[in-house]
């Protein structure tokens, strides 16, 4: 997980990576689910990238 600041907010890029991924989805789902207390605790974006 990438954090970049940006004007006004904070983005959280999660990178995923489907090599030797049976189904990227359940990956972008676990990344996500990683970054759950960082965005409860403060006012993020998430952008899920492949």
């Amino acid at each position: 997980v990438i954090i970049t600041p940006d004007p006004g907010e904070m983005v959280v890029d999660i990178a995923v990576d489907d090599l030797g991924m049976e189904d990227p989805a359940i990956r972008v789902v676990s990344a996500a689910n990683g970054a759950n207390e960082a965005i409860a605790r403060s006012n993020v974006t998430v952008r899920l990238e492949r």
